[in-house]
């Protein structure tokens, strides 16, 4: 930031410092999105592959006596 005769230019940081400031919000804001997102995933997977016992259809594959072939309904 200083150059070799003691003189001081701090400008080109100072123009810098916002954008990587941004970068490290914008990072942060996709590593929540990303966890919240993988959560989501994980809980309606294991939900879509369930037997539905009360109505007799299906929505996973091979499971129980009537697999429906892996069509979800």
């Amino acid at each position: 930031m200083c150059s070799g005769d003691g003189d001081c230019r701090p400008l080109g940081f100072l123009l810098g410092l916002p954008f990587a400031l941004l970068s490290i919000l914008i990072s942060l804001v996709g590593i929540v999105i990303w966890i919240v997102g993988s959560i989501v995933v994980v809980v309606h997977l294991s939900v879509l592959f369930l037997r539905d016992g009360d109505s007799g259809a299906c929505s996973g594959a091979g499971q129980g006596p009537n697999p429906c072939n892996g069509v979800v309904y």
